[in-house]
């Protein structure tokens, strides 16, 4: 899933995308893994799309951070005006973050499970 609110910095969404892609492409080619690209950009999308799985690795392209304060990351996704909206990501989430914002968030769990 990619998330890229139009009033945090733009991401090179699409050049993310291909690297992931280019990453899985050999497992994909052996029928070892199989790459399914969310469709939105909100909350709410990845919730419809959890429900039809089975899914194993959600892998997210976009904002977040970890509020050192709540002891918790956060990912950025959009609201319904294409504005962010942080919301808790959850523990089983590989999290490669960029800061959301640098006074609230740092990104010392970078890649924390």
């Amino acid at each position: 899933m990619t998330a890229s609110p139009k009033d945090l910095e733009e991401l090179n969404v699409e050049r993310e995308r291909w690297r992931v892609e280019k990453a899985l492409e050999h497992l994909q080619r052996n029928g070892v893994a199989q790459l399914t690209w969310l469709e939105g950009q909100r909350w709410q999308d990845v919730q419809r799309s959890m429900r039809h799985g089975p899914w194993h690795i959600f892998h997210f392209i976009g904002h977040g951070g970890f509020d050192v304060r709540m002891d918790e990351g956060i990912l950025a996704f959009e609201n319904d005006e294409g504005l962010s909206r942080a919301r808790k990501s959850a523990r089983h989430f590989l999290q490669h973050c960029c800061n959301l914002d640098q006074a609230k968030y740092s990104c010392r769990f970078s890649n924390a499970v």
